[in-house]
């Protein structure tokens, strides 16, 4: 989430969106002050079983960035070194 953070700072105002689903929390009423007690500010949206399968889930993190008429363009799963620099040069790349 630091990481996710980071990168929703570093577009802001840009053309980018920044969700964070939560897929695999049995307690959904936990998870707005879990992400309220560490400031972040992404917004939050829930998937079941079916997101998970759907966008191929294997592992957590999974970054997904989307152009904009709905295609994935990348995807990222589990956590790297250099993974805010792989986002951003992925992000940019649709950007210009």
């Amino acid at each position: 989430m630091p990481l996710v953070e980071k990168f929703t700072e570093e577009y802001q105002g840009k053309d980018v969106v920044v969700l964070a689903m939560n897929v695999r929390e049995n307690r959904r009423k936990d998870v707005p002050a879990f992400i309220k007690s560490h400031g972040y500010t992404p917004r939050v949206v829930y998937g079941d079983d079916k997101v998970y399968q759907d966008y191929g889930i294997r592992g957590i993190p999974h970054m997904v960035v989307i152009d904009q008429n709905g295609v994935i363009r990348y995807t990222n799963v589990g956590y790297a070194p250099r993974l805010d620099e792989t986002l951003a040069w992925q992000v940019d790349s649709l950007l210009r």
